[in-house]
């Protein structure tokens, strides 16, 4: 969000959207979701676009983190292996600072970007977790179908 406002859009919308008297918040205490998504709209611009694409693919980012965390912490609890017990440090390590960020007012960035990284990795074994099950699946039916077409010759 930071960095579409600051990089991509210019500084008088972002202290529109932010005004304490006529920003976002009041639009939206007052006149709701759509007349506040209008406003936004006519403030920002393609910002708003932009900003709501990061938000997605943030939301993906976290959801194959998610996927990879659980994935690691049942492979500790089937195989205890050293791979494993690795991606148990890191989800411990992502949620220990993630509930201290939220505990303290103002937690320095050089304490979250290990985190961000380890975030990062458990999205990595996410995907390829996923991925490797899309591939079994589909090879399944690849050879499902591959049998048929060979049956189908021999006939």
């Amino acid at each position: 969000e930071r960095v579409t406002i600051d990089y991509l859009g210019d500084r008088s919308s972002a202290r529109a959207v932010q005004d304490p008297r006529r920003g976002w918040r009041v639009q939206l205490e007052r006149h709701g979701l759509a007349h506040t998504m209008s406003f936004l709209w006519q403030t920002l611009g393609s910002v708003l676009i932009i900003s709501f694409i990061g938000a997605v693919l943030m939301l993906v980012l976290f959801g194959l983190a998610l996927f990879g965390a659980v994935h690691c912490i049942k492979s500790w609890r089937r195989e205890r292996t050293a791979s494993a017990l690795v991606g148990c440090v890191l989800s411990a390590f992502t949620l220990y600072i993630f509930v201290f960020s939220h505990v303290l007012n103002a937690m320095q960035s050089r304490q979250r970007a290990p985190a961000e990284f380890a975030i990062v990795l458990l999205a990595a074994i996410g995907a390829v977790i996923i991925h490797r099950h899309w591939l079994r699946r589909h090879e399944r039916k690849l050879h499902s179908r591959a049998t048929v077409a060979v049956a189908d010759i021999h006939l």
